[in-house]
């Protein structure tokens, strides 16, 4: 209060507004028309923190069981097992992090691995209509592992038994399903390319491992991986065996 620009500011509108409300709206035309100085801009923010801090005390506040068990509920078995998967994978690589610009990665800064949720993926397609409007074709891995900056494994977690068939006129040896076999070659091999890919599926029978290969370096492997189930150490263990070693 001892600066006098300050003081009239203050003075002037405490007399002519009625609640912080009006208060707010007047500093902020005033503002807006360059008639306060900067410096005073920290002060007009802890006056609506204050108001919002006022409101947040004085709301009618649901207990944390009842705001969470909506949204909970909310959640499919797909999106269920999805982000089990995910925090499983990052249960890998412990000590993880979560990155403070992006929640959705986490990160060990001592062996270099990040592990990031539902990464965006350009596949260098655009799509053009309605006279001219454009926009570039993404998808979104379940997961994506990288190590030094580098993509080293794209996982798809699929909420399904696994099953095969054979497929085109030449009966192809029955293999897993072409759609999902096809989503994870475009995820591969589109945008940024990556040699690794693994599919889990959320099955508790017991099988061998299905191995779809490009040359020596390039998999795709397709495990059986149920929750809480001896299939799913078992997928958990090849995972880190092939993220870590190769």
């Amino acid at each position: 209060m001892n600066d006098r620009i300050l003081k009239r500011l203050v003075d002037h509108y405490l007399l002519n507004y009625e609640n912080s409300d009006q208060l707010i709206i007047g500093i902020n035309q005033r503002t807006n028309q360059g008639k306060i100085r900067s410096k005073y801009f920290r002060l007009f923010h802890l006056l609506q923190a204050w108001k919002n801090l006022n409101w947040i005390v004085n709301e009618d506040k649901l207990s944390l069981y009842d705001a969470l068990t909506p949204f909970f509920n909310s959640i499919t078995d797909d999106k269920l097992y999805e982000m089990w998967i995910f925090y499983k994978t990052v249960s890998l690589f412990e000590p993880m992090s979560q990155n403070e610009k992006n929640v959705n990665v986490f990160v060990n800064d001592e062996n270099g691995f990040s592990i990031e949720y539902h990464k965006k993926k350009v596949l260098g397609w655009i799509l053009e209509k309605n006279g001219g409007i454009k926009d570039e074709v993404r998808r979104y891995p379940d997961i994506v592992v990288r190590r030094d900056g580098t993509n080293v494994a794209i996982i798809d977690a699929k909420c399904i038994r696994y099953s095969e068939k054979g497929e085109g006129e030449d009966k192809q040896e029955p293999g897993p399903e072409g759609y999902i076999v096809n989503q994870m070659i475009i995820y591969l091999d589109y945008g940024s390319k990556c040699d690794l890919g693994i599919v889990l599926f959320a099955d508790d029978k017991t099988r061998e491992d299905v191995i779809l290969k490009q040359g020596d370096l390039r998999k795709i492997l397709f495990l059986n991986c149920y929750p809480y189930h001896e299939s799913s150490s078992l997928a958990f263990e090849k995972i880190q065996k092939y993220l870590t070693f190769g």
